[in-house]
C-alpha cells in the first residue's frame, strides 16, 4: 500500500462532490476549516493533470483559500455572522468554458440560495462571482452537466415549509441550461408526514448518469432515526428516463 501524501497543512473538509475533467486536468473542491461551523470554512480548489502521478504532492495545485464574505448576503437578510457560511462546493464547467465553484450557502433560517465562485484558469485563485437562487441550496447538492443534452442537473433537498429551512425530507430533480435559472422538474422522494422535518432525511445525495437513467445514493434517516440528520440507512435509487418532461412541483 502506498503511503499517504500531504498536499497542504491544516484541517480540510470534503463532501461527495464532483471530480471533473477539464483541459486535461482533474478539478475538485474542498474546504479549509479554520474555525467554527459553518463560518470557519474557506473554499479551496485542488487540481492536477490527468496523467500525473496522484501520489506525488508536486503533481497538485492547491488554490489560495477563499474566505466567506458576509457582504454578499442578500439585501434585507440579517442574522449572526457565526451562522453564515459556505461549504461543500461543486467544481462545474459553466457556459463559455468557465470553471466555477458552486457552494452550499448555509444561512438558516433563510434558504434557497447558492454561492458561485470563479476559478482562475491556472487553478490558483478563487473569486466571488454571484449569489444565485437555487432550490436546496441550504444543504449539500451535486451538480452535473449531461454530456449530450448540455443541460445541468441536480438532486436537491427542496424546502417546502418556510419555517423548516433545514428540512431534508424532500428530494427534487432540478435542471438548468445556464447555471443561473433553475427549474423544478419533479419530486423524487417525499415524506409528507408532520414529523418528517424532524425525523426524515434523504440527504448528502451523490449521483451519476446511467444511460437514460440517474442512479443515486442517499444517507437516509427514516422510520426510527434519532433525528433527520443522524441517518440509520444508506439507500440506493434509480430515476428511469429522467430526461422526460416531468410535472412542475411548485414552490
Amino acid at each position: 500500500m502506498e503511503a499517504a501524501v500531504v498536499l497542504a497543512s491544516g484541517s480540510y473538509h470534503k463532501a461527495p462532490v464532483p471530480v471533473i475533467v477539464h483541459k486535461e486536468g482533474l478539478w475538485t473542491c474542498v474546504e479549509l476549516q479554520t474555525g467554527g461551523w459553518p463560518a470557519g470554512f474557506q473554499a479551496v480548489l485542488l487540481s492536477t493533470p490527468v496523467d500525473a502521478e496522484l501520489l506525488e504532492a508536486e503533481s497538485w495545485i492547491v488554490s489560495k483559500p477563499f474566505l466567506y464574505d458576509p457582504a454578499g448576503l442578500p439585501e434585507g437578510w440579517t442574522f449572526p455572522r457565526d451562522r453564515q457560511g459556505f461549504l461543500e462546493g461543486n467544481a462545474v464547467m459553466g457556459p463559455r468554458e468557465r470553471l466555477l465553484n458552486i457552494l452550499r450557502y448555509h444561512m438558516s433560517p433563510h434558504f434557497g440560495k447558492a454561492i458561485v465562485l470563479n476559478i482562475s484558469r491556472d487553478g490558483k485563485k478563487l473569486s466571488f462571482e454571484s449569489v444565485i437562487d437555487f432550490y436546496g441550496g441550504m444543504t449539500k447538492f451535486t451538480i452535473r452537466r449531461h454530456p449530450k443534452m448540455g443541460v445541468y442537473w441536480s438532486l436537491v433537498n427542496h424546502v417546502t415549509r418556510s419555517d423548516k429551512a433545514a428540512m431534508r425530507g424532500v428530494v427534487t430533480l432540478v435542471s438548468s441550461s445556464d447555471l443561473e435559472e433553475w427549474n423544478l422538474v419533479r419530486d423524487i422522494l417525499r415524506d409528507n408526514r408532520e414529523v418528517a422535518p424532524e425525523y426524515t432525511g434523504f440527504q448528502y445525495i451523490d449521483w451519476l448518469f446511467d444511460g437514460e437513467d440517474i442512479i443515486f445514493v442517499s444517507r437516509t434517516a427514516y422510520n426510527g432515526a434519532h433525528n433527520y440528520h443522524d441517518a440509520d440507512h444508506l439507500t440506493f435509487h434509480r430515476i428511469r428516463n429522467f430526461g422526460e418532461k416531468g410535472r412542475w412541483v411548485g414552490p
